[in-house]
């Protein structure tokens, strides 16, 4: 998995809430593609009411449900969660930086954090030769 973290001693912007370590990954599996989350509760209360959101994008990846399947994370506790991703989202109309990173925001009952996330361009490539069959390619 790859791993980009908040570190328990980073302070949100919003609440300064610190000791919620998030390390997530965006991966795909046939022809379906995900994000996975791993959350660690380093703070002294229960964390829960989790949705995700993303910020448009190049590829316009977004969640296909805003709900994490996480329903609490105790102090103490790491919990692990996989979102469906899906391609119907806002476009930022930018080329893709490299590395390609996406912008995620992650609501819990304390906080909303805000981070990147790197995503391999072979992750979000086809390599399907149906789904080739449906991009229009026109000729050069």
């Amino acid at each position: 998995m790859t791993k980009e973290s908040l570190a328990p001693s980073t302070p949100s912007p919003e609440k300064k809430v610190t000791g919620i370590k998030i390390e997530a990954a965006i991966q795909r599996e046939d022809n379906d593609v995900f994000l996975d989350l791993r959350i660690t509760n380093q703070t002294q209360g229960p964390l829960s009411d989790f949705a995700v959101k993303f910020n448009s994008n190049t590829f316009k990846i977004q969640p296909a449900t805003p709900e994490l399947p996480i329903n609490k994370v105790d102090p103490g506790q790491t919990r692990e969660g996989r979102v469906p991703l899906n391609f119907e989202g806002a476009t930022n109309n930018t080329p893709p930086g490299f590395p390609f990173k996406i912008q995620i925001a992650l609501k819990t009952n304390v906080d909303i954090l805000i981070f990147f996330v790197p995503c391999s361009l072979s992750v979000l490539l086809v390599s399907n030769q149906k789904e080739l069959k449906k991009i229009n390619l026109s000729p050069l």
